[in-house]
């Protein structure tokens, strides 16, 4: 099983290495080659009681007038975690993969995760313009989390949320000591959360996302 995670994902990156980004409104005549897309969710449904039960994110404009689709089928669903039409819905995102035409409008079904990622981490640092981490420098980690009945994390240090899973990415916030997170998938101890309550700060609107180290749910 280690093989072939390891295997898709040196294949994804490798993809996404020779793939061109354009916006969605070009996807069309990309028919058949592999490509980033990106742009904001701006409608999403799950048809739970369609064949195949698909996950829809329509980019840029809304059904009936979309111009390219995110497609992700029932059982592919399950690898996020989450609900993509909930979560994603309002968010500028990535998606590479192969473009299909579908009664003459694109698609792009993404099958992991990996394929699909928030604007905000789609871009790592630049190696010249990154600071490496000072040797012997203690990674940012999440201490002593206290998991409460909603299956969400109440946080009880400090922690910076970054825009991808490494140090030399940006940071977004600081959540401070009490904040609320939910934990939606971990990657080489990286861990991707929807924050839904900032201590300090006056509700959220909607969840935000991104990276924090370490979290570890007890």
């Amino acid at each position: 099983m280690l093989k072939s995670l390891l295997s898709f994902s040196f294949s994804f990156f490798f993809l996404s290495a020779i793939s061109q980004t354009i916006p969605a409104g070009e996807v069309k005549n990309n028919a058949g080659k592999i490509v980033t897309v990106s742009g904001k969710v701006v409608d999403a449904a799950y048809l739970h009681s369609a064949y195949n039960q698909p996950t829809l994110l329509n980019i840029d404009k809304a059904f009936p007038n979309e111009i390219f689709t995110v497609v992700i089928s029932g059982e592919n669903r399950k690898a996020f975690g989450y609900k993509p039409e909930e979560v994603l819905l309002g968010k500028d995102i990535s998606v590479t993969g192969k473009v299909i035409l579908y009664y003459g409008k694109p698609q792009i079904e993404v099958v992991k995760p990996d394929q699909l990622v928030f604007a905000t981490e789609a871009a790592r640092p630049q190696t010249a313009a990154a600071k490496p981490q000072t040797a012997g420098a203690k990674p940012q980690t999440v201490k002593d989390v206290t998991a409460v009945s909603t299956g969400e994390v109440v946080l009880k240090s400090a922690v910076k949320l970054k825009s991808g899973p490494g140090v030399d990415y940006k940071d977004i916030l600081k959540l401070k000591s009490g904040s609320v997170v939910k934990v939606i998938y971990t990657e080489e101890g990286w861990s991707y959360v929807s924050v839904t309550k900032n201590q300090g700060k006056a509700d959220l609107n909607q969840p935000m996302t991104g990276f924090i180290k370490s979290v570890e749910l007890r």
